[in-house]
């Protein structure tokens, strides 16, 4: 049976992951720092993310994938590594916020200097902030780029944009992203590029990570990015 540990695993992110994989046969342990209701037939060990000697005991030698939804910057991505080094793979929980537009702005800083505006769809070779302390934005750039750097297995970085599910607790990942699905046609949506990209959540669903079976994961290339339905455009694009 392939193995998960999932630290930081009990918001919507790990939660709904916990599920899918329980469901494709796994087990999995949640790792996090304090205990509460979980997935049927997910452990649960209390342990802080930094806490590298704990960590890494919880790992061991035999886990497949070690998934991380609170890695934030340099210092939470180099216990990570640290921990995660016997593991087969590390995952870890980025943020679109990372891409920049020709101007420099990105999603963290829209309400100071607006929306960044994109020429189409986003790729991972599309531009991103400097690594820093500064911002939201430079410290999950700090995080990738210190996690691909130090981590001695392979390594995937996940950028969602607006993630939405039955854990979510604020408006701005929940309520308001499920309205955009609900709300008809013509729902104004924010366009970009006229209107052909555009920003839009994950699947309303209550598994918004991985779409594949989990076996395909096991110490192999993993998790593609998850294609939403598409949206009918709005009558007043912005």
């Amino acid at each position: 049976m392939p193995r998960a540990v999932i630290v930081g695993g009990t918001g919507q992110v790990g939660l709904a992951t916990a599920r899918r994989l329980v469901g494709e046969a796994w087990d999995v342990t949640i790792a996090s720092r304090r205990a509460t209701t979980l997935p049927e037939g997910c452990h649960h060990v209390e342990v802080d993310a930094r806490d590298v000697d704990r960590l890494r005991a919880v790992v061991g030698s035999d886990t497949d994938v070690l998934l991380s939804c609170v890695a934030f910057n340099a210092t939470d991505a180099k216990c990570l590594a640290e921990a995660g080094k016997s593991a087969g793979r590390i995952v870890a929980i980025s943020s679109a916020s990372v891409y920049r537009d020709h101007e420099g702005r990105t999603l963290d800083e829209a309400a100071d200097c607006g929306f960044p505006v994109f020429a189409g769809a986003l790729t991972e070779e599309s531009p991103t902030v400097a690594p820093g302390p500064e911002t939201y934005s430079t410290r999950k750039a700090a995080m990738e780029q210190t996690l691909l750097g130090r981590a001695g297995c392979p390594v995937t970085i996940l950028r969602p944009c607006a993630i939405h599910g039955s854990e979510a607790d604020t408006p701005a990942n929940g309520g308001s992203s499920k309205g955009c699905w609900t709300a008809g046609p013509l729902f104004p949506w924010p366009m970009v590029a006229g209107a052909s990209s555009r920003r839009h959540p994950w699947p309303p669903s209550p598994t918004p990570c991985f779409r594949q079976p989990m076996d395909s994961c096991r110490r192999s290339p993993m998790f593609p990015t998850p294609t939403a339905p598409p949206l009918r455009k709005s009558a007043t694009p912005s």
